[in-house]
């Protein structure tokens, strides 16, 4: 499982973010990450449509745009994984 963090291109919760993820971290040290700042990438970031604030993409969809509570996030990545692991 893939998550993207979505750098907003003022900065605008970067201290947050990486608090959100050094906790996802923790829980999930096998979870790839990679961080995309729009004005390096913009045909990425232009896909989802972010244009000022931060953005999570998870396995390659728009899960949230600002930066979530830690929890609200691992919740999520959970209820993915569980999809997928029923899907195979």
């Amino acid at each position: 499982m893939e998550l993207v963090y979505l750098k907003s291109p003022t900065g605008q919760q970067h201290e947050r973010a990486l608090k959100v993820f050094g906790y996802i971290w923790k829980k999930l040290p096998d979870l790839v990450y990679r961080e995309v700042n729009p004005r390096d990438d913009p045909k990425y970031a232009a896909q989802f449509n972010i244009k000022y604030a931060p953005g999570i993409v998870i396995d390659g969809t728009l899960e949230f745009v600002g930066i979530p509570r830690e929890r609200m996030v691992l919740d999520r990545i959970r209820q993915l994984q569980s999809r997928k692991e029923e899907g195979e």
